[in-house]
């Protein structure tokens, strides 16, 4: 079993790839976009900040990534005797196998974690559903999508204020709720529309 958390460094903060625990062997892959990044930062630890990790390694990549700039990164996790070995991988290609620890972390607060990630989800579902709405598709078919938009933008204002983990999670819940009736009328005229 994993000991510790495997994750990227993300502006200061530590992305989790493969939580602490999960049992061994173990495959992650994931697409990757860098975004003129040229260098990923992998690390394990039991900490929100990227700092208080142990980094296992920096991996420059200007000659793996295809031409949108985009790359699948993988990881093999394996247990050998009495060590953990993780094969790093970009594209399939072997680039590193490093050790990990095989010794418990305490784990911190979770406090910070917990409010970074519901931060992530409502920022992430209010791109998203911003980009939905500005699709063509839907602007044909729901002629509230302007009205939509506004919410979205009414519900984004959150962010430019002192709030709480739990804020984060009710203002979500606020925002589905008040769009879900909306989406489910999409949904519908959408998969009837020939193509």
């Amino acid at each position: 079993m994993l000991k510790q958390d495997i994750g990227l460094d993300q502006e200061g903060f530590m992305e989790v790839l493969v939580e602490r625990g999960t049992p061994l062997p173990h495959d992650f892959s994931c697409q990757i976009q860098l975004n003129g990044n040229e260098q990923l930062f992998l690390y394990e630890g039991n900490h929100f900040e990227t700092k208080d990790n142990f980094r296992l390694g920096v991996y420059t990549l200007e000659n793996t990534m295809d031409k949108d700039g985009s790359f699948v990164f993988s990881l093999h996790l394996s247990e050998h005797a009495s060590e953990y070995r993780m094969k790093i991988l970009i594209d399939d290609h072997l680039i590193d196998t490093v050790s990990c620890t095989q010794h418990e972390q305490d784990v911190p607060l979770e406090e910070s974690r917990k409010f970074r990630n519901a931060k992530k989800e409502f920022t992430d579902y209010i791109e998203n559903t911003l980009l939905f709405l500005q699709d063509p598709l839907t602007q044909k078919h729901v002629p509230e999508w302007k009205w939509a938009i506004e919410k979205l933008k009414w519900a984004n204002q959150i962010i430019d204020y002192p709030v709480t983990t739990e804020e984060y999670h009710f203002a979500l819940y606020e925002i589905e709720g008040i769009l879900h009736p909306l989406f489910a009328k999409t949904q519908h005229l959408i998969e009837r529309t020939p193509l």
